[in-house]
């Protein structure tokens, strides 16, 4: 699954041709996935996953 981005009711014009998850999750069967974590003075986090095959 993939989120939607909250509050993307108008995307701009310049985003045209990009692959957008606005509104609703969409359905993906996924590899990877990273998640970033920014905290104050420099306490900073990154954790890519991949799926177990």
């Amino acid at each position: 699954m993939v989120p939607p981005t909250l509050n993307l009711h108008h995307p701009d014009e310049d985003a045209e041709g990009l692959n957008l998850v606005a509104l609703a999750a969409r359905p993906q069967k996924m590899r990877y996935a990273l998640s970033n974590g920014f905290g104050f003075g420099g306490v900073n986090a990154s954790l890519l996953l991949k799926r177990w095959e």
